[in-house]
C-alpha cells in the first residue's frame, strides 16, 4: 500500500500547481521507487549476507571482489577463493570486464569490507538507469503517467528488483544500455556526434559488463549499415553514417580486446570459473529441449515477470505489427529487430533459461521499446491514451508490484534457502573461531560438501577446493589437494563423516561450530 498512498499523495499536493510538468514527473518517479523499495524490503534484505536463488554466482562477483581489496592485485589480475588455475595453485581467472569488483573493492578500502556497500553501488546504477528511463520517455511521450508506467514497470520485475540490489553484473550493464539509449535520444534531438560518442560509451561499458546485454548495440549498428545505402534526404538517425560508424567500431575494438584478454589470462593460468560462451538450443536433444522449457515455465519466467504482464505486454506488441503505417521506418525497425535479436539471444544461451533466471535480464530492453511505441502510437486515439486508462496502468504496475513482493518474500525461506540456512550460514561466522585456533588467514582449506566454485570459501574467507573441481569420490583425491596445499578440512555436513574415503583424514579435530566440523590435515602433508 506505501507505493500507492505516496503516489496519491503526490498527485493531490498543493504544491504540485507550482512545479513545472518535468519536475512533477521526477518527483513521483523518486518517491515511488524509493517507496517500492520499502515494500520490497529492500531495506532488510541489502544486509543478508550472499544466499537463497544464485549464490553460487554472488559469491563468485564477491570472490573477485574481496581478492582485489585483500590481495591487492592490479585491475588486469582477478582473482578468486578457488584454487583451479596453475596447476591448482592459485585462483586467478577472468570473466566479464571486472570494474565493478574492482571499484567496490577499491570502496572498501576507504570504508572497510561492507557486502552492504556493494548491494547499495549497484541499487544506485539501477536506479539511475531507471531515472534515464524516465527521462526518455518523459521526453518522446510528454506524459508523465505513461513515463513512470514505463520506467517503473520494470522494477515490478522480481528478477530484476533481486538481482537491482545483489552483486551481479547483469544490472549495471542493463542500466548502463538504458543511459546509451538516452544519449542516442540526446543525439537524434541535436543532431551532435558527440551524444552518440557518449551514447557507445555506455553500450560499450554495458557489453563488457555482459556480453549478452549486447542486443540494442547491435541493432543501432545495423541501422547505421542501413542509413549507409538510403537517400541523404531519408535518412533519419544517422545522417553521415560512415562517418558515425566510427564509433560503433572504436566500441567492438575495445569489448574484442577485453575479452581477448581475458580469453589469454585464462590460458596461461589455466582456469576459467564462468563460461565465455553460448549454451545454444541446438547442440542438446530434443526431450532435453522440451525438459528445459518446462523448468522454465515453473521456475524462472514466472520470476522474470507476472504471467499479466506478459500477456499485456504481448497484446501492444501485436498491435505495433498491425500499426507500421502510424510510425517511422526506423521505428518499426526496431518494432522487428529487439524483439528478433532477443530470440537469437534465447536460442543462443537457451540452456540458461531452466535455472538461471538472470539470463532474462537482456530481454527487458524489449519491454522498453514496446512500451514506449505503444504510448507514442497511441497518442492519437482519445480512447486509449487518457486520463483513467493512464491511472489504470498505473495500478496495474501496482498490481505486479504486489505479485513481485510474493516472489521476492518466498525466496528467503523454505527450500529456497535451506542450503544457506542449513550449511552456509556458519561458515560466515568462522573468521573469529579460525582466529582463536591459529588458523591463518592464508591457509588453504578443503571445504565440502560444495558443488560451488566459491560459495563456502567466499564465506569463511578462505582459498582452497571445493567438490567443484575436486572429485572427492576418488581415492587419491583427498591426499592431492593435501599435497596441493590444504591444510585443514571444514565440513558443513556431518553426514559425509561416513564416507570411508574421508575416514582417515580426519584423526585431528580441531574444532566444532555450530553445522561445522574443522580437522587438521597438516599432519598427512607427505614432503
Amino acid at each position: 500500500a506505501l507505493p500507492i498512498f505516496s503516489f496519491l499523495f503526490i498527485m493531490k499536493s498543493k504544491f504540485v500547481s507550482k512545479l513545472s510538468s518535468k519536475t512533477i514527473g521526477l518527483s513521483v518517479f523518486i518517491l515511488v521507487f524509493v517507496s517500492l523499495t520499502f515494500f520490497y524490503s529492500l531495506h532488510e534484505t541489502m544486509f543478508f549476507r550472499p544466499q537463497s536463488t544464485h549464490a553460487w554466482r554472488q559469491t563468485d562477483c564477491l570472490s573477485i571482489t574481496q581478492n582485489y581489496y585483500q590481495l591487492n592485485n592490479s585491475f588486469c589480475e582477478p582473482e578468486i577463493h578457488n584454487q583451479l588455475s596453475d596447476d591448482d595453485f592459485t585462483g586467478k581467472t577472468a570473466g566479464e570486464f571486472p570494474l565493478l569488483y574492482y571499484s567496490v573493492a577499491q570502496l572498501w578500502k576507504l570504508i572497510g569490507k561492507s557486502e552492504f556497500a556493494y548491494r547499495l553501488v549497484v541499487l544506485l546504477i539501477s536506479f539511475t538507469g531507471l531515472i534515464f528511463i524516465f527521462k526518455f520517455s518523459q521526453e518522446i511521450l510528454k506524459n508523465n503517467l505513461q513515463a513512470l508506467f514505463v520506467s517503473l514497470g520494470i522494477f515490478t520485475s522480481a528478477a530484476y528488483v533481486y538481482y537491482s540490489a545483489n552483486f551481479l553484473p547483469n544490472i549495471p550493464a542493463l542500466s548502463l544500455i538504458f543511459i546509451g539509449w538516452y544519449f542516442i535520444w540526446k543525439f537524434y534531438k541535436n543532431d551532435s556526434d558527440k551524444y552518440l560518442w557518449i551514447s557507445m560509451l555506455f553500450l560499450s561499458l554495458g557489453i563488457l559488463f555482459k556480453v549478452s546485454a549486447g542486443i540494442s548495440f547491435v541493432a543501432l549498428m545495423g541501422w547505421v549499415f542501413i542509413e549507409l545505402f538510403r537517400k541523404k534526404e531519408n535518412r533519419t538517425l544517422f545522417k553521415r553514417p560512415l562517418k558515425q560508424l566510427l564509433p560503433f567500431i572504436v566500441s567492438i575494438t575495445i569489448v574484442i580486446v577485453w575479452y581477448a584478454y581475458a580469453n589469454y589470462y585464462n590460458n596461461i593460468h589455466d582456469g576459467k570459473y564462468t563460461f565465455n560462451n553460448v549454451w545454444p538450443i541446438w547442440a542438446i536433444p530434443e526431450a532435453k529441449v522440451w525438459e528445459i522449457l518446462e523448468k522454465a515455465n515453473v521456475l524462472t519466467l514466472p520470476v522474470f515477470f507476472h504471467s499479466s504482464m506478459l500477456y499485456v505486454t504481448g497484446i501492444m506488441w501485436i498491435f505495433l505489427l498491425t500499426t507500421f503505417k502510424k510510425r517511422s521506418l526506423f521505428l518499426n525497425y526496431l518494432v522487428i529487430i529487439i524483439p528478433f535479436g532477443s530470440l537469437m539471444y534465447g536460442l543462443l544461451w537457451f540452456q540458461a533459461f531452466d535455472h538461471h533466471d538472470y539470463y532474462y535480464i537482456d530481454f527487458y530492453v524489449n519491454f522498453i521499446i514496446i512500451w514506449i511505441l505503444f504510448f507514442k502510437t497511441t497518442n492519437g486515439y482519445p480512447r486509449i491514451n487518457n486520463l483513467i486508462v493512464n491511472l489504470a496502468f498505473i495500478g496495474f504496475l501496482f498490481y505486479n508490484a504486489y505479485q513481485s513482493k510474493l516472489i521476492l518474500d518466498s525466496r528467503y525461506i523454505g527450500w529456497k534457502n535451506a542450503s544457506y540456512i542449513d550449511h552456509m550460514k556458519a561458515l560466515g561466522e568462522l573468521e573469529p573461531v579460525f582466529e582463536d585456533f591459529g588458523i591463518g588467514p592464508y591457509d588453504k582449506v578443503i571445504s565440502i560438501p560444495d558443488k560451488s566454485i566459491n560459495i563456502s570459501l567466499y564465506m569463511m574467507n578462505h582459498r582452497g577446493f571445493t567438490n567443484y573441481n575436486s572429485k572427492f569420490d576418488k581415492p587419491g583425491t583427498y591426499q592431492r589437494r593435501i599435497q596441493d596445499g590444504a591444510k585443514y578440512l571444514v565440513i558443513n555436513d556431518t553426514l559425509i563423516l561416513n564416507d570411508s574415503l574421508i575416514q582417515p583424514f580426519i584423526s585431528y579435530p580441531v574444532t566444532t561450530y555450530k553445522n561445522v566440523k574443522i580437522f587438521n590435515l597438516k599432519p598427512y602433508f607427505k614432503q
